[in-house]
């Protein structure tokens, strides 16, 4: 079995990075910037516009459970250019919808098109592709959704204000085109050992076999406990919570009285904190596993939103926003670090999408709580003392989860 050179590797992480960068950062991370100049266009509210990024996201994780039969089907090189033509297409055709409607089922197709050259896809390859320091590659592609949208976002909001939102649509479909170009052309298998080529660090077929045979157990014994499954599927449902909130940080800094550019930095520290808390997780997981990484994260998180509700110090809050920036890397890696050593890669691809799409659901529906609950409050303590609740309970999962992992490995 031959060793390809760092190099080669390399590219293969590159592509991964360009996969997230344009299945979840110019998929949804700068669609808020079309909301207002669309909403102005048709004539309709803003609310309505923005339902089409709920769409993407609700039915983005449909494409996890579709994209390894479309690879096992058509083969690796013409998956890749059918799911980034999808992509790219429906992208284009937005600039020409006419109505909100035709938005709605564009937007179905992207969201299906974006799950499938998404986060199960990259996710799944970097396992396969690396075996030594897997966690920090993981985290450095995934990491790439936010600083797609930090890097892409003045360039697109600068077309629009050029331009116009069409055309806007139309340079998005094209740095969309260089987001994916490198997946198809330096991805050769979506598993190295079928093209006899050994993972990045396996130094041996014994260590390919031991790793193999591992994960079949893994995979065997997830079957077999059904509630070892449940207690994992309830985990991205908490963690992810947490995730919702940052986008009512305008309205947190307007009910504790500050101006609306504390507001804007609270954002910005959270956004940061996506990118940063991803990469920082994948080196505390290689050095010292799952079960503490992801037990550090939800503690810190749930600090975070404790010390938010007792203090208003804009600097308190800037503090509080970072580690609440946290809960991307959670709801993120965290998830699909336990998905792997729970089940082993031999069922990740089953299972991840279903924990995906958990996640998924619960940042929707609890984007939606938070301000019904400010509504009926007239304040943010309630959605924080809950969220934090879950957090808490999050990292309780945890503990749980892993001990019914290793009684049942007894």
């Amino acid at each position: 079995m031959k060793s390809l050179s760092k190099g080669r590797y390399m590219l293969v992480l590159i592509s991964m990075c360009g996969v997230i960068a344009c299945s979840l950062g110019l998929a949804t991370n700068v669609a808020g910037l079309f909301f207002d100049p669309v909403a102005k266009e048709f004539g309709i509210l803003r609310g309505s516009v923005s339902l089409t990024l709920t769409l993407t996201n609700l039915i983005y994780p449909l494409g996890g459970f579709l994209v390894f039969r479309l690879i096992d089907k058509l083969g690796i090189k013409p998956a890749l250019i059918v799911m980034s033509a999808l992509v790219i297409g429906s992208t284009a055709a937005l600039a020409f919808a006419q109505n909100i409607i035709v938005m709605y089922v564009i937007c179905a197709v992207r969201g299906i098109a974006s799950g499938m050259l998404g986060i199960v896809f990259a996710t799944t390859i970097i396992n396969r592709w690396f075996y030594k320091n897997a966690g920090l590659f993981t985290s450095i592609a995934m990491a790439f959704s936010g600083l797609a949208g930090a890097v892409f976002s003045p360039m697109i909001s600068g077309v629009i204000q050029a331009a116009g939102w069409r055309q806007a649509y139309l340079f998005t479909a094209l740095l969309a085109i260089l987001c994916c170009l490198p997946s198809i052309l330096f991805v050769p298998s979506a598993d190295p050992h079928t093209i006899h080529t050994a993972a990045y660090g396996e130094q041996a077929m014994e260590a390919e076999t031991e790793r193999e045979n591992h994960g079949a157990k893994k995979n065997s014994d997830a079957q077999v406990d059904r509630r070892l499954f449940i207690l994992v599927s309830l985990f991205p449902l908490a963690v992810a919570a947490a995730t919702a909130f940052p986008q009512h940080f305008p309205g947190v800094a307007e009910a504790y009285g500050k101006a609306a550019s504390v507001g804007a930095l609270m954002l910005s520290i959270t956004m940061l904190m996506n990118s940063l808390g991803k990469i920082l997780y994948g080196i505390l997981s290689d050095h010292f596993g799952t079960r503490i990484s992801i037990s550090l994260y939800c503690v810190l998180i749930t600090a975070g939103l404790l010390v938010m509700i007792v203090s208003s110090s804009a600097l308190m809050m800037y503090i509080c926003c970072a580690l609440i920036g946290l809960s991307y890397g959670a709801s993120t890696v965290g998830v699909v670090s336990l998905t792997k050593d729970t089940f082993g890669m031999e069922a990740y691809d089953k299972v991840y999408p279903v924990l995906s799409m958990g996640g998924n659901i619960s940042n929707a529906l609890m984007s939606t709580i938070i301000g019904y609950m400010y509504d009926f409050t007239g304040g943010y303590l309630l959605p924080l003392g809950f969220i934090a609740v879950m957090t808490a309970c999050s990292a309780g999962l945890v503990q749980v989860i892993f001990r019914k992992k290793t009684s049942g490995n007894r």
